[in-house]
């Protein structure tokens, strides 16, 4: 669990009290760099909302630029988006005009609560999957009151107005490499944790003959693809590396010297090319 997160949750103004309720147990299972991937069911059994409720909510706050889809899927079937809260990007209508409702394009039902409040839910509820019920393998919020300043460091986590998460759809669009590309590092970590990857592997050297290479493919694909690419291709060059270091080692297997040190390499590049 992510305390800034939960924290940024609960700062956000200008939603309805679903969609902060479902935003709050999005940050309730969101990891150290503010990304969650709870299924739509884990949803319900934690807010205590249906099934379509939760993705109407999910599709406004993502419209709304509080959070995004990575492209990523987690899961034993591989089908559960993995989603970016945003605690570093809350968007500028939330932040200027609080009492501003994202257009929805739905009108509220007759018995909604009133706009920007949250249902008054038990500490404990084992029934909403809040507190610290085991039966349900939540990870929430420490019950012990919070010192003024961890409120005050997860605030500062919120940036200026103005820097606002992309939507779901851009994320999604397809583009070119071009040089000029630069992978998100934050998401390359995650990534890379992932895949067993050390977050060092992506040299500038590494990412540059990446963009070469692709920028002469001529191919189109969305950027979290690229991003995945870039990680195959980090993941195949650590294991070219590998055996080159297993061959240097060894030695050469004609004269038995260091590689550095032996000269058939010419003999060998000879009669490669007669």
């Amino acid at each position: 669990m992510s305390r800034a997160a939960t924290d940024w949750a609960w700062s956000v103004q200008g939603v309805s009290s679903s969609e902060k309720l479902t935003l709050l147990a999005l940050a309730d299972r969101a990891d150290e760099y503010h990304q969650c991937f709870p299924s739509i069911a884990r949803l319900a059994v934690d807010t205590g909302l249906n099934r379509k409720t939760i993705m109407a909510c999910i599709q406004r706050l993502m419209k709304a630029g509080l959070m995004a889809d990575t492209g990523m899927r987690r899961g034993l079937s591989g089908q559960v988006r993995v989603y970016q809260l945003g605690v570093n990007a809350l968007p500028e209508s939330v932040l200027e005009n609080p009492a501003r409702v994202p257009d929805s394009g739905q009108s509220q039902n007759r018995d909604s609560p009133k706009i920007g409040t949250v249902p008054n839910l038990p500490a404990k509820s084992p029934k909403n999957g809040t507190g610290n019920s085991p039966k349900n393998g939540t990870q929430n919020q420490s019950l012990e009151p919070v010192s003024n300043q961890e409120r005050e460091q997860a605030r500062a986590a919120v940036p200026a107005a103005g820097h606002v998460l992309p939507s779901a759809g851009q994320l999604d669009d397809p583009v070119p490499m071009t040089l000029d590309w630069q992978p998100d590092q934050q998401r390359l970590v995650t990534l890379a944790r992932m895949v067993g990857l050390p977050p060092g592997a992506f040299t500038s050297e590494l990412i540059g003959h990446f963009k070469i290479y692709f920028e002469a493919s001529g191919r189109v694909q969305s950027d979290a693809r690229w991003h995945r690419d870039l990680i195959s291709w980090a993941r195949r060059e650590q294991g070219m590396g590998a055996k080159r270091h297993a061959a240097n080692a060894a030695g050469c297997s004609k004269c038995g010297k260091h590689i550095d040190d032996c000269a058939c390499w010419a003999e060998n590049l000879h009669e490669d090319i007669f």
